[in-house]
């Protein structure tokens, strides 16, 4: 009972150290430390079933079995960051493009065909329907 109590201090105790080491004010000077120490963090809980969110935090996942699985989760994790980043990135783009295009044309009158209004709805379409299914995580 004793040896079993004393293991579970030790485990909360790392697990106390892993939240306070991920931290987001901890790498807010340096951001780019951040994702490959989650990365490298991530493949070593997966074994534990646990995984480090985006914002620091620690949550239950499925458990892995093999080192190459932990890998691939891992990896999985941070191509979901980067899709995430080039969303963005695009949301960013057409409305610095489209906002006020008078304001930015040295022209009076911008003439846009019909393929580029039909291809920009498009893109708008698919950047709400993004947003529509998004959810965003619990803050803390």
């Amino acid at each position: 009972m004793a040896s079993r109590w004393r293991i579970t201090v030790i485990n909360n105790a790392i697990l106390e150290f892993i939240r306070r080491a991920t931290r987001p004010e901890r790498v807010i000077k340096d951001p780019n430390r951040f994702e490959p120490l989650r990365t490298r963090l991530n493949q070593a809980l997966a074994v534990a079933g646990l995984v480090v969110t985006e914002s620091g935090s620690l949550e239950s996942a499925d458990r892995v079995e093999t080192r190459s699985e932990a890998r691939r989760r891992a990896q999985q994790l941070r191509a979901e960051k980067g899709e995430q980043r080039g969303f963005a990135n695009l949301v960013k783009g057409i409305f610095g493009m489209f906002r006020n295009p008078t304001a930015h044309e040295p022209r009076i009158y911008w003439s846009m065909t019909r393929e580029d209004a039909e291809d920009l709805l498009s893109l708008v379409s698919l950047i709400h329907t993004r947003l529509d299914s998004a959810c965003m995580p619990p803050r803390i």
